[in-house]
């Protein structure tokens, strides 16, 4: 950071800022990692060795041990810095979602665009729309704090793999990443949940005694079946999927033909009622999309203000 401070380097004079850095740290209860008076720095022209390199942690949440410099991989007029880190709150971590149940309607009323300002000419508008509809309802939303044991094994690592992979996948929709650099950062966020489930799995039945014996075979039992059952005599993963295409997707001939359509005759505007038909079809335990929001709360929605979502697919 280039500041001198008597804190980590004792006989400097404060350089400008310096203390303020220090006053900040303070109040964050952040700690110096750095061992004082270790240099970080090794000027080329050989002037006097300084402490510019500063490491810092929370001891709240963090303890650090073994901080070193490696002189002998030192670039330039700096050397590598290496320390351990351990997290102190484990692997427990309560999970935030939204509690859709609670949802203040009057709220997300207001903060929904008025009807004159409904457009969906292009897919912008239509993006623009659908982005002013989750952020109306997730600010009259409250969170949810879910108990740590209905996800024990999630950890701040998944918190962060998780927010990596969202990333990739917006970047990989609007063509900024490829395909395969997707995949391969969700690939390892998901092999990081089977293997932090796996930890804790194996970490309950280790602490399992005979109290509690039936507890654990409670929560581990049912488990789904490893793999799908013979299909028509099929028990290979190439030949299940043969029979599956071959019964799901019959071989029909090519495709017929079919001419543009020089105009819309015959096409009628969707209206309210067919929307809101389409919604209240979807089974209310139907898995929600990556926005988290349910069925419910489209329809209700869709009571509320019926222009929108009626724009929106017409």
């Amino acid at each position: 950071m280039n500041k001198h401070h008597p804190k980590w380097e004792n006989g400097r004079q404060p350089s400008q800022w310096a203390q303020n850095l220090v006053d900040i740290c303070n109040a964050a209860n952040f700690c110096l990692t750095n061992t004082p008076n270790i240099p970080t720095s090794y000027p080329i022209n050989n002037n006097r060795s300084a402490v510019l390199d500063l490491t810092f942690f929370n001891q709240e949440h963090i303890t650090v041990r073994n901080w070193h410099t490696h002189l002998e991989h030192k670039a330039l007029d700096h050397t590598p810095i290496s320390y351990q880190a351990w997290p102190k709150s484990g692997t427990h971590q309560e999970y935030k979602g939204y509690n859709w149940k609670n949802t203040n309607w009057a709220r997300v009323a207001e903060l929904l665009p008025a009807p004159e300002e409904v457009n969906t000419q292009d897919e912008q508008d239509f993006n623009h729309l659908y982005h002013l509809i989750l952020r109306a309802l997730r600010i009259g939303t409250p969170t949810r704090r879910v108990t740590k044991w209905s996800r024990p094994w999630w950890n701040p690592d998944l918190v962060e793999m998780r927010r990596i992979k969202n990333t990739r996948f917006r970047d990989f929709r609007a063509g900024r990443t490829d395909k395969h650099t997707y995949h391969r950062i969700r690939n390892a966020y998901l092999r990081a949940i089977r293997k932090a489930t796996q930890d804790h799995w194996n970490t309950v039945v280790k602490n399992t005694n005979p109290s509690s014996l039936w507890q654990t075979v409670r929560k581990a039992l049912p488990k789904p079946p490893a793999s799908l059952a013979t299909i028509n005599g099929a028990t290979s993963f190439e030949d299940k999927a043969q029979v599956l295409r071959q019964t799901f997707l019959p071989d029909n001939g090519p495709p017929p033909q079919h001419q543009p359509l020089d105009s819309l005759e015959g096409f009628h505007t969707i209206t309210q009622e067919e929307v809101l038909k389409v919604l209240e079809a979807i089974p209310p335990n139907s898995a929600p999309g990556d926005d988290t929001i349910p069925s419910s709360v489209w329809i209700r929605l869709h009571k509320i203000r019926p222009d929108i979502l009626t724009n929106m697919t017409d």
